[in-house]
């Protein structure tokens, strides 16, 4: 058992047997997206959002006391010439 393996189930899942390797593979499953378009004045905006976790995230978040919930961004990056 690695360090970070002993680390996963020291502090927030004693109960949990799985590698970190694993949930961290799980946790990748969990997608924050970009949203890119240029709007009628030519600005060029870019929309981040997460997507709702699913279960098993939601699982390993309570475990590790994470907040999940990631605020939406909206920035105006640019305008076209």
């Amino acid at each position: 058992m690695n360090k970070r393996d002993v680390s996963w189930h020291n502090e927030g899942a004693r109960e949990d047997t799985r590698r970190w390797a694993t949930v961290r593979d799980l946790l990748l499953t969990h997608r924050r997206d970009t949203l890119i378009f240029t709007d009628d004045q030519r600005r060029i905006h870019h929309i981040r959002q997460t997507g709702g976790p699913e279960p098993a995230h939601l699982d390993i978040y309570r475990k590790l006391t994470a907040n999940h919930r990631m605020a939406r961004v909206h920035e105006v990056v640019a305008k076209r010439l």
